[in-house]
């Protein structure tokens, strides 16, 4: 099976990213300085939006990921908003067409889905007012064309990468993502952030090269890697250990605020930093693990480790990886960290990680 790659620009999609400026953080304006300056009154002077933009941040939930996954819950990808918006403010559609986009791809729980329904039309009306001040105009002229290079320049290279295959050796027939096409959606204004869409399709940045296009990808792609609920279970257990806690004290709290989505994040990064490396796109995996996120990420070091020493080459999923890693004791609370250490000393960076 080969992977068949559909590149092409999504207006919807960089309206969903550029709202994350409401929450006016440094980084954002920062990378999108040409945005924020266009854009600057729209972006503070909405208090009701800038609202509902730091209340979902400090949940964990990024703006620009809520609005993809309302707006990918629904076939259309023109240029005319209202329609799309229809489905989160009109409550028929948004308890039939939402609620199950949400909770049967396990974004949401239903109980999750309970407490956060009633905010959808406060994020559609977000990218309305958006929408309706220029930034469609905008758009159509100053971003469309570049977008539109660069999708033919990823083409031209994303052939080589058999992104699908490489994932589901490791998700295994049970979690293996279904048919042969990735859809991949560049945007001016998604950085710093990547985001899965359902059907094989993601969203990254227009700035990021191939390889690290391939890289999100792979990442993307192993979202999740087998069953929430056994994801839950195994958070509540490693979430206690010593070096995890401070692992995850390292990040701001809207980074991950729940056990799962941290211990997941933990888990995807050690899979895709694998396959990366396998692929010729990352060429330091321990260096990178000390960047990334502060470092924070110190199972996927683990994780990253049991793989490359002939767990995957052995047909194991990493299903089979992390329980196995369990139930020897390598996973278990009081014992990351001598592994952990472990692995860095062989590699001779004993001193750059973040911890005592």
């Amino acid at each position: 099976m080969s992977t068949e790659w559909q590149i092409r620009p999504s207006y919807k999609f960089d309206l969903a990213s550029i709202c994350n400026l409401f929450t006016g953080r440094e980084n954002y304006k920062k990378l999108h300085k040409e945005g924020w300056e266009k854009f600057q009154n729209l972006f503070t002077e909405s208090k009701e939006h800038i609202k509902v933009a730091e209340m979902l941040n400090k949940q964990g939930f990024l703006v620009s990921s809520a609005l993809i996954a309302i707006f990918d819950s629904y076939e259309y990808n023109g240029q005319d908003i209202q329609e799309i918006c229809r489905i989160a403010e009109e409550s028929e559609l948004r308890e039939t067409v939402l609620r199950s986009y949400f909770v049967d791809n396990k974004i949401l729980s239903p109980e999750q889905w309970k407490e956060y329904s009633p905010i959808l039309p406060e994020l559609t009306s977000m990218a309305r007012y958006v929408h309706q001040a220029g930034f469609k105009e905008y758009w159509l002229e100053h971003c469309q064309p570049e977008i539109e290079q660069r999708c033919e320049e990823y083409l031209s290279e994303a052939r080589k990468y058999p992104i699908l295959q490489a994932v589901n050796r490791l998700l295994g027939e049970k979690y293996a993502r279904n048919g042969e096409h990735i859809f991949l959606y560049p945007c001016k204004f998604a950085a710093p952030y990547g985001s899965s869409l359902a059907h094989q399709g993601f969203v990254s940045d227009i700035r990021w090269g191939m390889e690290t296009t391939v890289a999100i990808a792979l990442h993307e792609l192993m979202h999740p890697p087998f069953s929430r609920d056994k994801l839950k279970r195994i958070a509540e257990e490693l979430i206690e250990d010593d070096l995890v806690i401070e692992a995850r004290e390292l990040l701001p709290p809207y980074y991950y605020p729940t056990p799962v989505f941290f211990i997941e994040e933990n888990i995807v990064e050690g899979a895709h930093i694998y396959l990366a490396e396998k692929m010729g796109v990352e060429k330091n995996p321990l260096e990178y693990f000390l960047k990334h996120d502060k470092g924070s990420h110190v199972l996927s070091v683990i994780i990253y480790e049991a793989l490359k020493g002939g767990m995957a080459d052995e047909g194991h999923t990493i299903e089979e990886v992390v329980e196995d890693l369990m139930a020897k004791g390598v996973l278990q609370p009081g014992a990351i960290k001598d592994r952990y250490c472990q692995i860095y000393e062989k590699a001779g960076l004993l001193d750059k990680v973040p911890f005592d």
